[in-house]
């Protein structure tokens, strides 16, 4: 299901303007066993006060939008983890790791929250595997 407009122009601005001088590390220092033989890209370590303050806008915005509380009804949203990926990086076919860490709990749900315009870069898009075949996204920033 995709859901768009989730962030306001403005909680996009301030996201963006808070990564591009943020200090990302490897991402594979989060993924699971599995997970660690086809992540490669880059993300914000948990400890990051710009990770801390996007959390905060990007779980106001979730918290206010009626369609993504009706569709998904949320008991528990898990922490933002906040990825990026540059020329030549990629997320390879993974499942991801049904009991999540830090806290420990169940992950029912996943999503991707698009940052940048499509426009603006080639490739980067989502490709979700399911048995009626590939579906690929790419969607607006957002």
């Amino acid at each position: 299901m995709c859901i768009g407009n989730i962030l306001t122009p403005e909680e996009l601005e301030l996201i963006i303007s808070k990564v591009n001088a943020a200090d990302f590390i490897d991402g594979q220092a989060t993924a699971g066993w599995h997970a660690r033989l086809v992540k490669h890209n880059t993300q914000l370590p948990a400890s990051s006060p710009v990770l801390a303050a996007v959390r905060e806008v990007i779980g106001a915005a979730l918290a206010r939008h009626g369609l993504f509380q009706m569709a998904v009804h949320p008991h528990t949203i898990r922490p933002v983890t906040l990825s990026r990926y540059q020329v030549g990086m990629r997320y390879g076919s993974h499942i991801d790791d049904v009991m999540m860490q830090n806290p420990t709990m169940r992950s029912d749900m996943s999503m991707t929250l698009f940052l940048s315009d499509p426009a603006t870069y080639d490739g980067g898009e989502l490709v979700i595997e399911s048995t009626q075949g590939e579906a690929v996204f790419k969607l607006p920033a957002g």
